[in-house]
């Protein structure tokens, strides 16, 4: 499963910010050769972990509960796989 994490504590969620940042200016140096996308990012105010309280519809759980909740579903072997800039690949076996 993949999905957006909210980091529990201001300070992660500062370097989730400036992780998601610098991976969105960093693709569009390489894709469009200049910084346009990433002021387009900026301008339009993607990056939640920068004001997590301002977005109306994204509301992301931390991890902890997202790999809490497959626990309880009756998975094991719960783990997350994957984590930079607040996105997270994490997974499950089903007995």
């Amino acid at each position: 499963m993949a999905d957006i994490v909210r980091p529990p504590s201001a300070g992660g969620l500062a370097i989730a910010a400036r992780q998601w940042d610098e991976a969105v200016r960093s693709r569009s140096l390489a894709i469009d050769g200049d910084l346009a996308a990433f002021a387009e990012f900026n301008r339009l105010g993607w990056n939640y972990f920068s004001n997590p309280d301002g977005e109306p519809i994204d509301k992301p759980s931390s991890l902890a509960e997202q790999l809490g909740w497959l626990t309880e579903a009756g998975f094991s072997a719960v783990d997350c796989i994957w984590l930079f800039a607040g996105h997270a690949i994490f997974s499950g076996r089903k007995p």
